[in-house]
């Protein structure tokens, strides 16, 4: 996984001062704390031009045939347009950007100059951040109601806890299973399994939308519709970290984070209705909120 391999470098090289090495599979990152970013040892050179056989693959040149200077780093824009590889996630975008500099340095013997080691870093991590970008909703995304009666908000307990129940998972693993387990084996196919999820969280965003809210509850409702729209986007991404681990190393701080928010949020609308003396019985949906 080379957009894992590249972020987790780079924070390695934030934190620490000394020689910083991360090890993934085969491949050995080395950076050194100057202004430049030195050594680069990969392991397979197919046709032994000094360009790896990945580093060959990311700028779209041919790993078997050896390339001189001129041909990995044309003078012209229009030529180098022709070599660059299509870039349809954040990863081949992410991947291109922090190396090409570090390989032209390697061939022209040229240092970063006024771009610094710390600036690569900043760059990746904003890079990074600009990955994980889930939907925020606000009060004018969802439907309000002037009621704000103790049968209305007795209503919304209802309506959010049968949002609730309708899109449960079927019992079996959780994600940190499923997740952990795919880390563990290394197998994408295991992730797969967080399909499940996915749909669940989608399908509670999407009826959160839907419903009629009483003004007096609005804030609690947006904390939850948006820690689902977090749950989903973040598990989405991590279901996608094969294809494009770039983008799930950034949401993966999102889940984490938005674990515990989801829950709060579901306390929060639960201690409201106790503040007004709003209680279900067993047979009404609004019983979900009191099970938490």
């Amino acid at each position: 996984m080379l957009g894992a391999m590249i972020v987790s470098g780079a924070f390695f090289a934030r934190q620490n001062n000394g020689t910083q090495q991360v090890q993934a599979g085969v491949d050995v990152v080395t950076i050194e704390s100057t202004e430049r970013l030195q050594t680069y040892q990969e392991t397979k050179d197919t046709d032994g031009d000094g360009l790896s056989d990945w580093q060959e693959e990311l700028i779209g040149t041919d790993k078997v045939v050896p390339n001189t200077e001129s041909d990995v780093f044309p003078e012209k824009p229009e030529e180098a347009e022709q070599v660059s590889p299509s870039e349809s996630t954040f990863t081949q975008q992410f991947a291109r950007s922090f190396f090409e500099n570090s390989v032209r340095a390697k061939y022209n013997d040229d240092s970063f100059g006024s771009y610094t080691q710390d600036q690569v870093v900043n760059d990746a991590l904003l890079f990074v951040s600009e990955a994980v970008q889930p939907t925020t909703y606000t009060r004018a995304d969802i439907t309000l109601s002037s009621k704000s009666s103790i049968d209305a908000l007795r209503d919304y307990g209802n309506d959010a806890g049968a949002v609730l129940l309708t899109h449960q998972v079927p019992p079996g693993d959780t994600p940190i299973d499923i997740m952990t387990r795919a880390l563990d084996t290394n197998d994408s196919e295991e992730l797969q399994k967080l399909h499940w999820y996915v749909v669940a969280f989608d399908g509670i965003r999407n009826d959160l939308l839907k419903m009629t809210v009483p003004q007096t509850l609005a804030n609690e409702h947006l904390n939850l519709l948006n820690t689902t729209s977090i749950m989903h986007a973040s598990l989405e991404a991590i279901k996608n970290t094969y294809t494009d681990p770039i983008v799930a190393i950034g949401y993966i701080q999102q889940y984490w984070e938005s674990l515990g928010a989801f829950t709060e949020s579901m306390i929060a609308i639960k201690v409201r209705l106790e503040r007004e003396n709003i209680f279900y019985e067993n047979n009404e949906p609004g019983i979900f909120f009191f099970s938490i």
